[in-house]
């Protein structure tokens, strides 16, 4: 397979080979600036003086070594993933769990399987395995850094530090305002030097939150001509959010789906297939494939990550729900592997003293991460509402406001107030009795200078080749993979053929009728590594 489109992507170090003793991929922004690609963390410690650290917002990496010790840390949301695998003659960091396992099998480690993950992966209903449920993946001794975390690894051993948190705010109202005021000096700045800035809108709260946002950074950018972009679609079965953007983009000057920049990294189907399998294969299930990789003069923003903010796990006895879905695991007696390894993350993340939910810990942790982390991976997005400073806000925000997803309705009400009058697509996320009750409209908030952008704009570029779709190619890895002897004897000839069903069907009609509907195809794929 050629990678060259994808090298910006993916990452592997190895105690046994070359390996740069500094280096930078992805993404960020720290504080109001916003950085992009090696060139442009370079072009930032040039004016800094100091490299990007991690936990910032963004999708990226960051690797420093001394005296053969590397120090590997990566955002705040973990978007760009960090798997590493150690034993005392060999170690492999990568943010792919696939070629960290090509690398193993080339240095002679005999790979097995954790079980229970492995099961997890074909299991579609529900949401809670769509994506991995703990630090332990699917191959057996290679584990995922949580979030907030670094790693520093060497033939000596290894150790994993906390990123500490620098953000502490005085009350709740205090928060708010600086997460206003940053996010909106960082979008200005965008805008003032002429990069493309995208927003998704839907009929939904979150998407319309993250607009009051651009359309205040519109307003104080210096580049009027540089307007921001608003992108919605429909689907024969749901008008409802176009129709509801449509609106929204009437009322205050905007226009949905106005064509942008020209798209300069667009995917082959060979480029979306092996972009999908590097980075998604074992960490989040359902298959998605990309169009194109990341773009130096675009930036897309989405609604994703508030959910980091109120529950999304429907649950009355957290024992109970978490034995329900562990019951899902074939065969049952890895069921109980299941909620050991869902007990020790609770057990982990609520040792720091948070008085968050702890299915609202896990889910930011895994289901965020993975499902809203997915498409960052491929292009520049951000998730506002997934940032680290609302985290820190929501730490004092209270159970109140989290229960009624009131942070949403407090920016909108202080950045625009009148797009609360433009019906969603839900009467419950209209703004409730509850909700006008616990408002919180702030007068003003803090000002930060606009971000100053510092980007690599000479990127590599390599023409679009003509290939096998992105379907086509997994069928062709999916026949590949189902008749190997682990694959039949872990899942059985009824999976497999249910699994063969879902991909030929979709090879038919050219897509899955739903992306959960390829999680049996990816299980086979992910088992067949072991053969």
């Amino acid at each position: 397979m050629n990678l060259h489109k994808l090298e910006d992507q993916f990452f592997i170090f190895a105690s046994n080979m070359e390996n740069p003793e500094s280096f930078f991929q992805g993404y960020c922004f720290s504080e109001c600036d916003y950085i992009f690609g090696d060139g442009g963390a370079k072009d930032f410690y040039k004016a800094k003086g100091f490299n990007i650290k991690g936990g910032e917002d963004g999708c990226y990496v960051t690797v420093e070594s001394q005296h053969n010790v590397f120090s590997f840390s990566s955002d705040f949301s973990g978007n760009k993933k960090i798997f590493y695998y150690w034993m005392p003659n060999l170690w492999v960091v990568s943010n792919s769990l696939f070629l960290l396992a090509e690398h193993l099998k080339k240095s002679n480690v005999i790979l097995t399987a954790n079980y229970s993950q492995l099961a997890a992966i074909g299991i579609h209903k529900g949401g809670f395995f769509n994506q991995l449920y703990s630090v332990n993946t699917f191959i057996d001794g290679v584990r995922l850094l949580p979030t907030e975390s670094s790693l520093s690894i060497s033939k000596s051993g290894y150790s994993i530090q906390s990123i500490k948190k620098e953000t502490v705010f005085k009350n709740y109202e205090e928060g708010l305002s600086v997460f206003i005021g940053m996010w909106i000096a960082r979008l200005t700045g965008l805008l003032n030097s002429g990069i493309e800035v995208r927003s998704d809108l839907t009929g939904g709260a979150d998407s319309r939150t993250v607009f009051t946002f651009l359309k205040k950074a519109a307003e104080e950018s210096v580049e009027k001509e540089n307007r921001p972009l608003l992108h919605s679609s429909s689907t024969p079965n749901n008008t409802t959010d176009l129709k509801i953007a449509e609106k929204i983009g009437e009322a205050y000057g905007l226009s949905i789906n106005e064509k942008g920049v020209p798209t300069t990294n667009r995917f082959s189907g060979a480029d979306s297939f092996f972009s999908w399998k590097i980075l998604c294969l074992g960490t989040y299930h359902p298959i998605y494939f990309p169009k194109s990789g990341p773009q130096f003069n675009r930036v897309g923003l989405g609604g994703a990550g508030a959910e980091n903010h109120r529950p999304f796990y429907k649950y009355e006895d957290i024992e109970t729900w978490m034995n329900i879905n562990a019951s899902k695991v074939s065969p049952s007696w890895l069921s109980h592997n299941v909620v050991a390894e869902v007990n020790s993350e609770i057990n982990r993340m609520t040792s720091t003293g948070s008085k968050i939910d702890p299915m609202i810990l896990h889910y930011r942790a895994y289901r965020n991460r993975m499902h809203s982390g997915r498409t960052p991976q491929y292009v520049a997005l951000f998730n506002p509402l997934g940032s680290k400073i609302l985290e820190d806000i929501s730490e004092i925000a209270g159970n109140h406001r989290l229960e009624a997803g009131q942070i949403n309705y407090d920016l909108m009400a202080t950045l625009l107030p009148s797009i609360l009058n433009i019906p969603f697509d839900s009467d419950a996320k209209a703004l409730n009795e509850v909700r006008v009750k616990n408002l919180t409209q702030l007068k003003e908030w803090h000002k930060f200078k606009p971000g100053v952008c510092y980007i690599e704009s000479l990127v590599k570029e390599y023409p679009k080749e003509k290939t096998l779709s992105a379907l086509e190619l997994l069928n062709s890895d999916f026949q590949r993979s189902k008749d190997k002897s682990f694959v039949r004897s872990f899942f059985g000839e009824s999976f497999i053929n249910q699994a063969e069903e879902m991909i030929e069907n979709a090879v038919e009609n050219k897509r899955f009728s739903h992306a959960v509907d390829g999680q049996g195809v990816a299980a086979i794929l992910a088992a067949s590594i072991f053969d």
